[in-house]
């Protein structure tokens, strides 16, 4: 099991995903709900941008919302 999965159970990243499914490599944008918009090109362009994402809504303080159950 992984340690850190823990640690940020309750971080969630939202993001809208354009795809264009018939370009090869597969590529697109991902956008966020503060305002970012990342292309990505390829599987590997994909993960890196979630993980950017990730790392900078991390980074931000966190949303003052109720939590939807």
């Amino acid at each position: 099991m992984d340690d850190q999965a823990g640690a940020h159970r309750d971080r969630v990243l939202s993001v809208l995903l354009d795809l264009y499914v018939d370009r090869q490599p597969i590529s697109g944008r991902l956008r966020t709900e503060w305002g970012a918009d990342e292309r990505f090109v390829g599987w590997l362009g994909f993960v890196d941008m979630l993980k950017i994402l990730s790392d900078a809504a991390g980074e931000r303080p966190p949303d003052k919302k109720e939590p939807q159950c």
